[in-house]
């Protein structure tokens, strides 16, 4: 186990701290201005690189593909719940623990494809991995999408 923790790239941690804090943060009801929403899509992207060095790229693709659909309508429809209030760039929102599992969804999938890199590289190229993997980031990914897209097209209310 100590292994994991000093064989891993020292940004690795100050990366995961940083995602805690975005989660627990979104774990709270606030009132923020929709400018990090602007960015919040890219959060889904810390994993592009991993699926572009994958085997079968078919497969991995159209995976991601399918789940990022999926996680956009669904991020979009889970988004209205927690929307309370928007006021041109303010939004109210009711806090959610939904960010918290996305990010470290996110993070640990892609811990675990390094490991599985250097300690079984064969799993790599399974087919199960080259489908579960895409996935579950894209369904993670889209929902950031589907969740900034709910908040920008609500209409603002006086």
């Amino acid at each position: 186990m100590s292994m994991f923790l000093t064989k891993a790239p020292l940004w690795v941690w100050p990366l995961l701290v940083l995602l805690l804090v975005v989660g627990l943060r979104a774990a709270r009801s606030r009132e923020t201005s929709l400018a990090p929403y602007l960015f919040l899509p890219l959060l889904g992207g810390i994993t592009l690189n991993t699926l572009a060095h994958l085997p079968a790229p078919f497969l991995v693709w159209g995976a991601w593909l399918l789940a990022y659909g999926l996680g956009t309508a669904s991020g979009y429809a889970l988004q209205r719940r927690w929307l309370v209030a928007r006021a041109g760039w303010r939004v109210t929102l009711r806090g959610e623990w939904l960010t918290l599992l996305v990010v470290l969804t996110i993070f640990g999938a892609s811990f675990a494809t390094g490991v599985l890199r250097a300690t079984a590289p064969d799993a790599i190229g399974a087919t199960a991995f080259l489908i579960l993997f895409p996935a579950v980031t894209g369904l993670c990914a889209g929902s950031f999408l589907g969740r900034s897209l709910q908040l920008f097209l609500s209409p603002t209310q006086a």
